[in-house]
């Protein structure tokens, strides 16, 4: 993995119908979906867990001590390098 950077965490707004065309899926299985994946990832923080989770294509979104990161897939940082030359 890369080093990365530290910074604010930006607030995303999602379109759950193109999240639900991306993995051939309703847009509201895809809503429900990524309802309950923040709100167990929130309850596994609220008790002081670490949090390993993989994000395909992506890499690792990590949780510990109340720190959230991202260690990006290397070659995910190699295409944005590249596209930033």
């Amino acid at each position: 993995m890369c080093k990365g950077i530290a910074g604010k965490v930006k607030r995303v707004a999602c379109n759950f119908y193109e999240i639900g065309k991306l993995s051939k899926q309703g847009k509201d299985l895809a809503k429900d979906c990524i309802e309950r994946t923040i709100y167990s990832l929130s309850l596994k923080a609220k008790m002081g867990n670490r949090i390993q989770m993989i994000i395909p294509h992506v890499g690792i979104f990590i949780l510990r001590n109340s720190t959230a990161a991202v260690a990006f897939d290397d070659n995910l940082m190699n295409k944005a390098s590249k596209a930033t030359d």
